[in-house]
Formats: C-alpha cells, sequence, structure tokens
C-alpha cells in the first residue's frame, strides 16, 4: 500500500514551487503560517495558524516560505480527488492536478498497477 503521494508543479528554471498536492498520512502536520500578510488570497484566512494532517493542496503565496500554505483537500472544491485509495483515484488525481495547473496536453494512461 502506498503511504503518500505528491504532485508538484514547479517553475521551469529556478525550480521553485508553485502548487503541490499531497495524498495520505504523513505521520506529522503541515503547519500554515500565523501571520496574515497583505498578500494572502482571503479564502486561507481561516487555516492561519492551522495543523493540517490530512491529503492537503500547498500553494506559493508572495511573501511566505516556498510552498507554505496548505488547505485541506476536503475544503478545496477545485480538486474533485479528495483521496487515493486505488488505481482509478490515481489517475483521476493526475486529471484534477493537470485541470488545476492548465495543462493542456492529454494523459495517456498506460496501464498502471500501483495497488493490488
Amino acid at each position: 500500500m502506498l503511504s503518500r503521494i505528491s504532485l508538484h508543479c514547479l517553475e521551469n528554471y529556478v525550480n521553485f514551487g508553485l502548487i503541490r498536492v499531497d495524498f495520505g498520512n504523513f505521520g506529522k502536520s503541515h503547519p500554515n503560517p500565523v501571520d496574515i500578510l497583505p498578500t494572502l488570497p482571503h479564502f486561507f484566512y481561516e487555516y492561519a495558524g492551522m495543523k493540517i494532517n490530512v491529503s492537503h493542496i500547498h500553494f506559493h503565496v508572495e511573501g511566505y516560505k516556498q510552498l507554505g500554505w496548505a488547505l485541506p483537500l476536503t475544503d478545496y472544491e477545485n480538486f474533485k480527488t479528495k483521496n487515493i485509495t486505488n488505481n482509478l483515484d490515481f489517475k483521476e488525481s493526475l486529471c484534477d492536478f493537470a485541470k488545476e495547473i492548465n495543462l493542456i496536453e492529454e494523459f495517456i494512461f498506460p496501464t498502471l498497477k500501483l495497488f493490488q
């Protein structure tokens, strides 16, 4: 059984994280920053200082450390896959991620068996 899957989108030239989705229980929580800077979008406010220990999505926010802010996937409506428990979930998570980053290339899925 897989315990962790991460999907990343990095800026090409400086390897700077723009968005990341983490599925699984990592044994530790992700702490969001406590401080609210003027650059923080309003939908993050209620998550300030929150420790997230479930599947979540990270975002780059200007003025904070790289991918320092995260939301639980259960609270993020734009990403329909909330957990990965089988091969279909994994494929759907890739499609959700592609949509989130506006990827226009179509995925071709070979036979892929991550789960028994």
